[in-house]
C-alpha cells in the first residue's frame, strides 16, 4: 500500500474543553518537501471562501512521527498550533461560519511535485453537547432497531473486524456495515470498524483502514464487504486471521457510466480486474441471486457455495393505513429514491414523467439523492428541454434526514425505478414497507426482490408506460390488490433482516 500512512488518536476535537488533538505519521520513505497542511471548514459548507475558516502549513524537520495541536478560537479568530512547529505560511478568511460544527482537514503532500500523499479528516465541535447531537443524527437509522438474538457465544478475546474501503450513511453498503456492528455489539460480540473513506459522525466508531493491519489477531473474524475496487483487498487477503467472510454487494457494470462519468466507470473495470482474487476468502456471500451470479462468472466461485443475505437488517414494519392511502384520481406524487448515477437511468424517470403529465398535469415527480458533476447538469438541461414550462413539477430533494424520507414515502402515490443495474435495491423495500405501489425495470435483482409483487416492466416504452401507470394508479382495487401482495412480499424478507442471517455468516466462519 501508499508508504505514507496516517490517523488522529481523537475522534473529535471540542473547542469548549481546549481544542486539542494529535496524529500519527508514518513516512515509508522521507520525501525532500514534504509539508503539513492543516485546513478548517464549516461542516455543511466546504466551499472556498464561503464555509473556508482557514489552512495552516507546517514544514517538519527530521524524523517525525507523533504530533500534538490545538485549535481555538479567541477574540473572533480561530489559531491552530502544532507543539514544537512554527506556522511556515498562513490563511484565514477573518469571518467566523455560524455554526457549531467544522471539519479540520489534515493533508501530508509533497509540494515541489504537487502531489497529495495522503489526507485525512476529523470533526470540530464547539461543545460536547453538539457532538453528541451529531453523532445521534448520524446513527439513528440502524440504532433503534430490534436486533435478533444470538444463539452461540464467539471467544471473549476473539473480535469481528468489519472492512469496507467507504462507509457513509444513506448509502446501501455504508449502512449495512453499521446496522452489522450494532447488531455484534448489541449480543455481546466483540467488533470494530475500519474504512479507508468515511462519514465524519462516525468517527468514533470507524478507524482508519490501515490500523487493521496492526490490530486484527489469529482468533478474529475479518468480515469484508465489497463494492468497488479497493487497493487494500491483497493486504485484506493477507492479514492474519482465524477465518475471513466475504460480503459481495456486486460492481456496476462500467459501459453503464462510460458517457457521463468515465473516472468512476474506469474504477469499475479495475473492480471487474479484482474480482478473481474475491475467492480467497473462507465464507462468501452476496447481496442476491442476481450478485452471486455475477461473483460466479467473474471470481470463479461455485454460485452453490455462495450464501444469499439480503444487504439491510430493519424493523421494516409495513405501515398499513398510513398517510399515503388511495386518494387518486389526480396530483399523483410519484417518488424515486437512490443514488443519482448514470446507471440508475434519471433521464428516464425524466422521460416518462414528461408522457405522465399528459395524463395528470397536476402530478410531481420527487427525486431524493444528490446530484452532481456532469452527469447533474445532463440531468438539468435534459428536465429543462422535456418539461418547458413544467419543469419545476420535479423535485429535487437531494440528501435529507430519516425522518424527511419517511415523510416522503409516506406521502407518495407510487415509486419509481429505472435503473438498469442493480445489486439489491433497498428503497423497493422501503416503499413496501411504506405502503407504496411500485413500478420499475425488470433488471434481474430488482425482479427477485419484488418476486410478483408491484409492477416490472421489460420494455422502455414511456408513452405506454405512462399511461398504464396512470391507469393503474387510478384503480382503487388494483392498488390495494397491490400494496397487499406487496406486504406479503415484504414478510418474506423480514424472516432474515433482523440480522439473524448475518448472525448465521459468523457462525459459518467459526465452525468452518
Amino acid at each position: 500500500m501508499a508508504d505514507c500512512k496516517i490517523h488522529f488518536k481523537e475522534t473529535e476535537i471540542l473547542l469548549e474543553e481546549g481544542g486539542y488533538f494529535s496524529f500519527v505519521v508514518s513516512l515509508g520513505q522521507r520525501r525532500s518537501d514534504t509539508r503539513i497542511v492543516l485546513d478548517v471548514y464549516a461542516m455543511d459548507d466546504r466551499r472556498h471562501p464561503e464555509g473556508h475558516v482557514g489552512w495552516w502549513e507546517f514544514v517538519p524537520e527530521g524524523d517525525w512521527q507523533d504530533f500534538e495541536g490545538t485549535i481555538t478560537l479567541r477574540e473572533g479568530e480561530f489559531h491552530l498550533e502544532l507543539r514544537g512547529l512554527p506556522v511556515h505560511a498562513h490563511w484565514g478568511n477573518g469571518q467566523i461560519p455560524g455554526t457549531d460544527r467544522l471539519v479540520l482537514m489534515l493533508v501530508v503532500k509533497d509540494s515541489k511535485a504537487g502531489e497529495l500523499l495522503v489526507e485525512r479528516q476529523l470533526p470540530v465541535f464547539a461543545n460536547r453537547t453538539a457532538c453528541e447531537d451529531y453523532r445521534r443524527l448520524t446513527t439513528q437509522s440502524v440504532s433503534n432497531i430490534a436486533y435478533a438474538p444470538s444463539w452461540y457465544f464467539p471467544l471473549e478475546e476473539r473480535t469481528v473486524r468489519i472492512v469496507a474501503r467507504n462507509i457513509f450513511i444513506r448509502d446501501a453498503v455504508g449502512e449495512f456495515a453499521l446496522a452489522t456492528f450494532y447488531l455484534l455489539r448489541r449480543n455481546g460480540i466483540n467488533a470494530e470498524m475500519y474504512s479507508e473513506n468515511y462519514e465524519l459522525g462516525l468517527s468514533d466508531k470507524v478507524k482508519n483502514l490501515e490500523r487493521l493491519f496492526n490490530e486484527v489477531a489469529e482468533t478474529d473474524v475479518v468480515l469484508y464487504f465489497y463494492s468497488t475496487h479497493d487497493p487494500w483487498l491483497i493486504d485484506v487477503l493477507a492479514a492474519r486471521a482465524h477465518s475471513k467472510i466475504l460480503y459481495y454487494h456486486g460492481v456496476t457494470r462500467p459501459e453503464l457510466l462510460e458517457r457521463h462519468d468515465p473516472e468512476l466507470s474506469g474504477t469499475c473495470r479495475k473492480a471487474y480486474s479484482q474480482l478473481r482474487m474475491l475467492s480467497g476468502f473462507d465464507v462468501i456471500a452476496a447481496n442476491s441471486v442476481a450478485t452471486a451470479g455475477q461473483l460466479a462468472a467473474y471470481a470463479g466461485v461455485n454460485i452453490h457455495d455462495v450464501v444469499v443475505v439480503p444487504p439491510k437488517i430493519a424493523n421494516m414494519r409495513a405501515r398499513v393505513g398510513c398517510a399515503n392511502e388511495w386518494k387518486m384520481t389526480s396530483g399523483a406524487r410519484l417518488l424515486y429514491v437512490g443514488r443519482i448515477k448514470p446507471h440508475k437511468k434519471i433521464e428516464d424517470l425524466l422521460k416518462l414523467f414528461r408522457y405522465f403529465l399528459e395524463y395528470d398535469g397536476a402530478a410531481i415527480l420527487t427525486i431524493v439523492g444528490r446530484k452532481e458533476g456532469e452527469y447533474g447538469e445532463f440531468l438539468d438541461e435534459l428536465q429543462r428541454k422535456l418539461l418547458g414550462d413544467a419543469a419545476d413539477k420535479v423535485e429535487w430533494a437531494g440528501s435529507i434526514a430519516q425522518e424527511d424520507l419517511e415523510r416522503l414515502y409516506e406521502s407518495a402515490d407510487a415509486y419509481l425505478s429505472m435503473s438498469e443495474d442493480e445489486g439489491f435495491c433497498v428503497p423497493l423495500l422501503e416503499a413496501m414497507a411504506a405502503g407504496v405501489p411500485v413500478f420499475a425495470y425488470g433488471i434481474p435483482a430488482v425482479v427477485e426482490v419484488l418476486g410478483r409483487s408491484g409492477c416490472f416492466f421489460m420494455e422502455k416504452d414511456f408513452p405506454s408506460l405512462a399511461k398504464r401507470i396512470a391507469n393503474t394508479l387510478s384503480d382503487r382495487k388494483e392498488i390495494d390488490r397491490m400494496k397487499e401482495v406487496q406486504y406479503r412480499r415484504l414478510a418474506e424478507f423480514k424472516k432474515v433482516m433482523d440480522g439473524s442471517a448475518m448472525l448465521g455468516l459468523l457462525e459459518r466462519a467459526l465452525t468452518s
